[in-house]
């Protein structure tokens, strides 16, 4: 049982470490235009450009796919979305947290695959902030 209860212990704790992550780093959409990241189903289409690996992505493709970013928290989510995005102070998490207001427009099996597909958003997201503080680690 004690086994059990350190396990539960040390995952919340990476979780709590995750959601810190994304509450620390402001929503930015010229950023995530540079990340190759797997987002949950919308109903909105996603550009065609966010499938080129991101190294390839034209200066053209990463102001589009930035801007498309910017617009995104007006068209999926809902009025907890739009009132956070409307503050300057919107974060990561505010992004991640948008997909999961959006899979409330689905039904229950869809919702849990939309949400099951934010919780590797977060992951995908702490993974390129981490990956992010290591080179600059390298560069100090």
């Amino acid at each position: 049982m004690d086994d059990v209860i350190e396990l539960s212990r040390d995952e919340y704790e990476v979780i709590e470490r995750q959601v810190d992550a994304l509450i620390a780093r402001p929503f930015d959409p010229d950023w995530l235009s540079r990340q190759e990241l797997e987002l949950p189903p919308m109903k909105m289409p996603v550009p065609s450009m966010a499938g080129t690996p991101a190294g390839k992505r034209s200066s053209v493709q990463l102001d589009s796919l930035s801007e498309w970013y910017r617009e995104l928290p007006q068209h999926i989510g809902g009025p907890v979305t739009r009132n956070r995005f409307s503050q300057p102070d919107a974060s990561l998490f505010d992004f991640v947290e948008m997909f999961t207001e959006h899979a409330q427009l689905y039904n229950n099996e869809d919702r849990q695959r939309i949400e099951h597909e934010a919780g590797r958003l977060s992951k995908g997201l702490v993974s390129a902030i981490g990956s992010e503080q290591g080179n600059h680690r390298k560069q100090i």
